[in-house]
């Protein structure tokens, strides 16, 4: 009669892997001998989305150095997910854990509810608010971004929810294994397993948590380690695997005691349930595929299917159960529940990474959160609140008003606000009394926002070029003004017809030759750079400055038959040339661009430059001859401040809306030596922006595609 102490060990090693619960199966359990104690005041909130970092490649490298389950099955396990700071936190306030997963036809929900008897401050309120708060604030810190639904959801909603959902129940005992797929392909949680593959059907998880004391957990490890002494003081050869066994399994629940001594354990009952069937059984397989494996020691992993619990997963109740033989005093002492610490825990607790239906990832860049001192406190514009992955840290970042003439760029998709931001900016220069030209080539926002400030009453302007009809618009882009060197502002014309029109060779030739000719008709010596019709005594600028001296578009239009023909082109190219050339040229001077630019006079450039000013393209459809008017407004800004002169402060601000239709990313080259004169122009606008820094100008530029912009220093 040897066996009865021979099996004291196998009785211990049944004890600690709950082979009774095996017995279900053939056993079923009695529902009414089965008593639950519900988890009070709970209150729930919805995550519906995370924030994850646009460094996609750079997450895949993250994913693949993720630690693998781990080989050696007495190992404790490696921190997995995210969620276990949360779980450690709402530990440490003595929460109540809910975390409830529901699938409809339309997508999966997750809901994490908890129940805090106090605020982390100390301070008085409802449990209900006090729960819903430390739950935002808690998932806030550890997931980047996450989106909570506004409202919190009260158990008596959550009872709802689940109520329809229980015809068939079950529920998961043991430990389950924190298992990564870093090493594979496809980066997966194994929440986001377990969901998709019941996509589309109406299913229910429950998991219900209870913070264990911490004097309970040292307890149990006290006892643990008294239980591994004895065994190793036994030193009988015919039992010495079965205790070798059995001292392995104690020493895996000891690694998971004393981690819990420092993150938190919990009392863990756990919930499956579904209407239908055939789901429920795909449920059940789920669960075993997600969360089993040889790392769940001491006790295995397993799902019950159990009918009869509709009432108790409805209340949110734990099953308590007791087990009877040595488990009775311990942690391990209920037969449903299981004591997990926060690391355990999160197998089961987490979010998942991947976007599904019912579940959102919303990507964003990283940027600077702390704000750089202003050289001057009074000079600034704040520009908003500072965002924290998403949420407002309601902290303002501000800017320096003359970091401005360092120029920027506001970029976003349509409708995303640019509009809104540079009507923002300007109207804060404005309060400085910083002038600007807004160039809108497609819409009248500005101007409507204009009339509609207060800001802008009376000082503001807005022209409609090409339409005589509004607010007529006049410029010669042949009239030089004051202190400009006729040559100069030649090359710069020239520019601005090859950044605007296509040309291709001879024409850009052609082109240089006629506009030099109609200045020379004109009486102007290119080298000396005076006009010889100018009356002594006069000069450019002065109210009786002839107006005859300066060429006009139709100059150019007429004089080009007679240079293209000066130069002896074939029969072939002479005529395509010219034809060409007059094409372009003669496209602005119909209609209302022909009144506009056809001129001798253009509007003062301190009228212009000197009040907050709208320039309106939308009358002029073609591409090639918006961009020419606001090539030559560029061209006119930056000789009007050269004139003036460097200056250390900010002066004037332009904002330029679809700046890709000027500083469009074209090649300076075509092939070989041949130059593109397209991206010869484009160099020269870019240019240009980086000199006239230093006169006190700035730029906005404002697009929504800037991949097509001209890169300045590349």
């Amino acid at each position: 009669m040897e066996e009865g102490p021979r099996n004291i060990w196998e009785e211990k090693i049944a004890d600690l892997r709950r082979y009774d619960l095996d017995a279900l199966d053939v056993d079923p359990v009695n529902v009414n001998d089965v008593m639950s104690w519900p988890v009070p005041g709970l209150t729930f909130v919805r995550v519906d989305g995370i924030l994850r970092s646009w460094d996609i490649e750079g997450e895949k490298q993250q994913s693949k150095q993720q630690p693998q389950q781990n080989q050696d099955p007495n190992q404790s396990p490696k921190r997995m997910y995210l969620s276990e700071d949360a779980l450690t936190g709402l530990h440490s306030q003595k929460a109540y854990m809910a975390y409830l997963i529901i699938g409809d036809k339309t997508g999966v929900y997750y809901y994490v509810g908890a129940s805090i008897p106090t605020a982390p401050d100390g301070s008085d309120g409802e449990s209900s608010d006090i729960s819903f708060n430390t739950l935002k604030s808690i998932l806030h810190s550890v997931y980047n971004g996450v989106d909570i639904y506004k409202d919190p959801f009260t158990l008596d909603q959550m009872k709802g929810m689940v109520a329809p959902l229980t015809t068939h129940t079950g529920i998961i005992t043991g430990i389950p294994a924190l298992k990564s797929t870093g090493g594979d392909t496809t980066e997966s949680e194994q929440i986001e397993r377990l969901a998709s593959g019941l996509q589309g059907q109406n299913f229910g998880v429950m998991i219900l948590a209870a913070p264990i004391p911490k004097a309970y957990v040292t307890k149990e490890e006290f006892h643990v380690v008294d239980q591994i002494q004895r065994a190793q003081e036994n030193e009988d050869p015919e039992k010495k695997r079965r205790i070798k066994y059995y001292l392995e399994l104690q020493d895996a629940y000891l690694k998971h005691i004393q981690l819990g001594t420092a993150i938190g354990s919990w009392q863990v009952g756990t919930y499956f349930f579904a209407p239908d069937r055939s789901v429920f059984a795909r449920l059940q397989s789920l669960i075993q595929a997600t969360y089993v494996d040889e790392t769940s020691r001491p006790t295995p992993l397993r799902t019950h299917e159990i009918k009869g619990l509709r009432n108790h997963i409805e209340q949110f109740g734990l099953l308590k159960s007791q087990r009877s033989g040595e488990s009775f005093q311990t942690l391990l002492g209920y037969r449903f529940l299981t004591p997990l610490n926060s690391r355990l825990l999160s197998a089961y607790i987490h979010l998942p990474k991947r976007e599904m239906p019912g579940f959102r990832i919303r990507r964003s860049a990283e940027f600077s959160l702390a704000n750089i001192p202003p050289k001057d406190p009074v000079r600034i514009i704040a520009i908003g609140n500072i965002l924290d992955r998403g949420v407002d840290t309601g902290n303002l970042y501000y800017i320096d008003v003359d970091a401005m003439q360092k120029h920027t760029i506001v970029c976003g998709v349509t409708g995303g606000g640019k509009t809104n931001t540079c009507f923002y900016l300007l109207g804060q220069l404005w309060k400085f009394n910083i002038p600007f030209m807004v160039c809108e080539p497609a819409k009248s926002e500005y101007r409507h926002m204009m009339l509609m400030s207060e800001t802008f009453k009376g000082v503001g302007q807005a022209f409609s070029l090409g339409d005589e009809t509004v607010s007529p618009f006049r410029l010669n882009p042949f009239e030089i003004m004051p202190g400009v060197k006729v040559q100069t502002h030649l090359d710069a014309l020239k520019s601005v017809f090859n950044a605007s029109f296509e040309m291709y060779s001879p024409m850009p030739q052609v082109l240089e030759k006629a506009l030099n000719s109609i200045y020379s008709v004109r009486g102007w010596d290119l080298v000396q750079n005076k006009c010889r019709r100018l009356p002594p005594g006069v000069n450019l600028g002065d109210p009786d400055c002839p107006a005859e001296i300066f060429p006009t578009m139709k100059d150019l239009y007429e004089i080009i038959e007679p240079i293209t023909e000066s130069f002896g082109y074939s029969e072939r190219i002479g005529p395509d040339v010219q034809a060409a050339l007059k094409a372009r040229i003669g496209s602005l001077l119909i209609g209302g661009k022909g009144q506009m630019l056809n001129t001798r006079r253009s509007i003062p450039m301190e009228i212009l430059f000197g009040r907050p000013t709208v320039l309106e393209l939308k009358m002029v459809s073609e591409d090639s001859e918006k961009s020419f008017l606001m090539g030559m407004i560029m061209v006119f800004l930056y000789e009007y401040r050269e004139a003036l002169g460097p200056h250390d402060h900010l002066q004037h601000v332009m904002l330029i809306e679809e700046a890709h239709r000027l500083l469009k990313n074209v090649p300076t080259a075509q092939s070989g030596d041949s130059a593109n004169p397209a991206g010869k122009a484009v160099e020269f606008f870019t240019n240009m922006l980086a000199e006239i820094r230093s006169y006190g100008q700035g730029f906005i530029i404002a697009d929504q595609i800037p991949n097509k912009l001209a890169i300045m220093n590349p």
